[in-house]
């Protein structure tokens, strides 16, 4: 497993860089953005767009980033942290491929997926709420990820 953790989901080059890596140079075949209803910095955004205030600090380039994942969801009609944290997710994995070549190319070649999923803290439950790819194998057929060798 190769991790890079931000605080909600920001994706900037440095991220990308590393995904990039991750994907070109150590062949990885699934990545799995994940977004949990407790983040702080999603919960600052969603405050942020209610009152029109931002946080201050290096807090509001990340705010910046997350906001438009927030109008996104109240556009879609999902309310709340719940739905702000699910479009902040779907967005994330839609802009990966949209600013990396290499990854955008790892999925058209079906050499990557990409699920985003979120977590929920009070009872374990996880949602698929976003998926690029799929992996096939040299006959187009789908590729058990958790089987692969």
């Amino acid at each position: 497993m190769f991790v890079i953790r931000t605080a909600g989901q920001v994706t900037d080059g440095v991220v990308l860089g590393t995904l990039e890596y991750a994907v070109d140079l150590l062949s990885t075949p699934l990545l799995v953005v994940l977004g949990h209803d407790s983040c702080g910095a999603v919960t600052a955004a969603h405050e942020s767009y209610d009152s029109g205030e931002s946080p201050g600090g290096y807090i509001d380039d990340l705010v910046a980033r997350i906001m438009p994942s927030v109008a996104h969801a109240r556009a879609q009609g999902r309310e709340g942290i719940h739905g702000a944290v699910a479009q902040n997710t779907i967005d994330t994995v839609k802009r990966i491929p949209q600013r990396s070549p290499i990854i955008k190319r790892a999925l058209r070649e079906g050499r990557l997926e990409i699920v985003g999923l979120t977590y929920r803290l009070e009872d374990g439950r996880v949602s698929t709420v976003a998926h690029l790819g799929p992996i096939v194998d040299a006959e187009g057929q789908p590729v058990d990820l958790l089987t692969r060798g």
